[in-house]
């Protein structure tokens, strides 16, 4: 790709977009806000990132003079998260009409492109999480005999339950709602809206926090994928005909950026230059325990 007479502005659209996807992370919610973020891990050169993961068996009482039990597990190790995509958003800015507007054209397309990036990122991730999720771990709502497709504070009390005996911690606990299942939500009666909880801790209310229920943060996505009745995501599409609501806690998922940068080109006779703002990311399941899955397994998939 030929180099743009502008060339600084390439440094300048790659320091915009990824300042503008810090800004939205901090103002949207997206899943990645509460899956585990390990990008501090990964080194450029390297395509895979290695997460320090040490774990110890547990402890063990025998009477005086048995011998214990030998170790089965690894003394050390780490889990590798493979980076394996990328997300992007090329754009054009015409010369010839920046010229002609107030506007900061460059800039506006920036921060557009960062919200472009990281919702396909966000989409890629929630893809491969549900993807990850073991079968064991997703259900049917807890009554969906009597009342299908709807999340009723039963389900909150089973996903609870599940994580307490997984030993999850109570803290970083989310759930994951489409717009369908979010009026459902706030229908249970201890229910507590986020307006309710910035007034009492003054915390400030990201869009997309809907508020808490039974210690999981509510968090609506726009982008939620739909599953089949299994709870997969079918590549026959007429068959992901519902949305999932997944209770987790952060460690379930990992999830890291290796490089941002932007490609410039100058278009001459388009009298335009070219952006291509994209990072390298990858996903990957952790504590594979710590998430559980209800979506719609009583009405049949279409044919």
């Amino acid at each position: 790709m030929g180099q743009a007479s502008n060339t600084i502005y390439g440094d300048l659209v790659a320091s915009e977009t990824m300042n503008a996807m810090k800004r939205k992370l901090i103002s949207k919610a997206y899943a990645m806000n509460y899956l585990t973020d390990v990008s501090k891990y990964a080194k450029r050169g390297v395509n895979s990132v290695h997460i320090p993961y040490i774990t110890t068996e547990s402890g063990q009482v025998k009477s005086v003079g048995s011998d214990f039990d030998s170790p089965s597990g690894a003394g050390s190790g780490s889990e590798d998260l493979a980076l394996s995509y990328k997300a992007g958003n090329p754009f054009l800015v015409r010369r010839d009409q920046d010229y002609q507007t107030l506007v900061n054209i460059l800039k506006e397309k920036s921060d557009k492109s960062a919200e472009n990036i990281l919702k396909k990122m966000d989409v890629a991730v929630l893809t491969g999480f549900i993807g990850d999720i073991a079968a064991a771990q997703k259900n049917d709502f807890v009554n969906a005999s009597s009342n299908a497709d709807t999340i009723t504070a039963d389900d909150f009390i089973a996903a609870r339950k599940f994580l307490n005996k997984k030993d999850a911690p109570l803290s970083g606990r989310f759930c994951f709602i489409s717009p369908g299942h979010e009026s459902q939500v706030i229908a249970i009666s201890n229910f507590v809206s986020a307006d309710k909880i910035g007034k009492t801790t003054n915390m400030p209310i990201v869009e997309g926090f809907v508020g808490r229920l039974y210690g999981f943060d509510i968090v609506l996505l726009n982008h939620m994928p739909e599953v089949s009745a299994d709870g997969s995501i079918s590549e026959t599409e007429a068959e992901n005909d519902s949305y999932p609501v997944i209770f987790g806690q952060s460690m379930a998922y990992m999830w890291a950026k290796q490089i941002a940068e932007t490609m410039a080109a100058e278009k001459p006779l388009s009298t335009a230059d070219q952006y291509v703002p994209y990072n390298m990311f990858g996903y990957d399941e952790l504590e594979a325990d710590f998430v559980y899955m209800v979506s719609d397994q009583t009405t049949a998939d279409p044919s």
